[in-house]
């Protein structure tokens, strides 16, 4: 009809759109949604298909390409067009024409986005004066200090002078540097304890069974992700929730022995729930019965089924977070090594020291969760 309101949502990822799932449940009824899909920066799996099945969109926008994507040359163009307008006074008028490549702006009362990390998402933050801005929840960069200005451990870094730039510009926040145009928006959040108050205008508890449509969305998830009846959930007894090793470093090809060999043996069973943006392979063993989650399917659809198994993960997995909530016996793997090697790889982001993780896993993952250094 003419007259409904009219909401986007920007789906990047399974976790992504998962959240939305439930936040459309929970406040998002009131509206008529569509889905702009990106591709994840590092070819995570791509979400359209996905967006379909729930059946919670009227229309799917769908792009093959993103920033990450595009040539030295393009990006380069980019930067030199976001710098110009935000010298000239522009820079809301360039957000608009950044998100019109994909769709009509005008058409929308209220956009959803994961973060703002990523151009078009940045973009949608940065004209929270003109919408409703949601901000749901990224995983545990959200818990990081918003930095305003570049430590002397990443001054060589030149993925944080990136963050650094546009975020001062307020374009978009890379690295997770302080990003002015958040204090317009709602952020949404597992531990809203936990959050820095003062960086939204309101901060509210995602996955509250307060308002929401519970069948609705039961419903929608078993649409959206049908596989997950497949799964044989009472034969298996632990799961391993992988992170991409590469992010961290180059030679990931001992670390992934390390916890294959860790793991191999100890369990009849085993299912394994890869990061979207994992592809290695993991053998635990000619007597152990590997189940593996599809990577479109977010670790959040599945936690109601793991409560009686050992559930494994590596060093900052954001999974933790949902451990208390949902009874987990979670082991964490430090690996040894892993952050040494970090700091002197190529990589855009250092992996945490083994303090770091203590820290993260004692504030988020509750009393039932250890901690084992292999």
């Amino acid at each position: 009809m003419k007259n409904e309101k009219k909401g986007l949502a920007v789906i990047y990822d399974p976790h992504n759109l998962y959240q939305f799932i439930w936040y459309y449940c929970n406040a998002g009824r009131d509206m008529v949604w569509d889905a702009l899909c990106l591709p994840n920066d590092k070819k995570g799996e791509y979400m359209h298909t996905y967006c379909e099945k729930s059946e919670l969109f009227d229309k799917i926008y769908k792009y093959d390409d993103g920033f990450k994507s595009a040539d030295l040359k393009e990006k380069y163009g980019i930067f030199f067009k976001m710098l110009v307008h935000f010298i000239i006074g522009k820079k809301k008028a360039y957000c608009r024409k950044l998100i019109q490549q994909y769709v009509n702006w005008d058409n929308y009362e209220r956009v959803v986005v994961l973060t703002g990390v990523g151009l078009v998402s940045g973009a949608c933050i940065a004209l929270s004066g003109e919408k409703d801005i949601v901000i749901m929840e990224d995983g545990t960069a959200d818990y990081r200090n918003r930095r305003k200005w570049i430590s002397w451990r990443n001054m060589n870094s030149f993925y944080h002078w990136q963050g650094f730039i546009l975020a001062r510009m307020g374009y978009c926040c890379p690295a997770w540097y302080y990003f002015k145009p958040e204090k317009s928006c709602i952020k949404y959040s597992t531990r809203p304890d936990r959050m820095n108050q003062d960086l939204y205008k309101e901060i509210r508890q995602l996955y509250s069974c307060e308002g929401t449509d519970t069948n609705l969305l039961e419903r929608t998830i078993t649409k959206t992700y049908p596989r997950i009846a497949d799964l044989s959930f009472e034969k298996i007894q632990a799961v391993f929730l992988t992170i991409p090793l590469s992010d961290f470093v180059i030679d990931v090809e001992h670390y992934r022995k390390r916890i294959q060999n860790y793991l191999k043996g100890k369990y009849d069973a085993i299912l394994l729930k890869r990061h979207p943006r994992d592809t290695m392979e993991y053998d635990f063993g000619e007597n152990t019965v590997v189940y593996e989650v599809d990577s479109s399917i977010p670790a959040e659809a599945v936690m109601p089924y793991l409560k009686h198994m050992d559930v494994y993960m590596c060093e900052f997995c954001s999974t933790v977070m949902y451990a208390k909530p949902y009874g987990l016996h979670c082991i964490v793997l430090v690996l040894d090594g892993y952050y040494e090697e970090s700091l002197k790889s190529s990589v855009e982001v250092k992996a945490p020291s083994e303090e770091e993780v203590k820290v993260y896993v004692t504030e988020f993952g509750g009393t039932d969760c250890e901690i084992r250094k292999i």
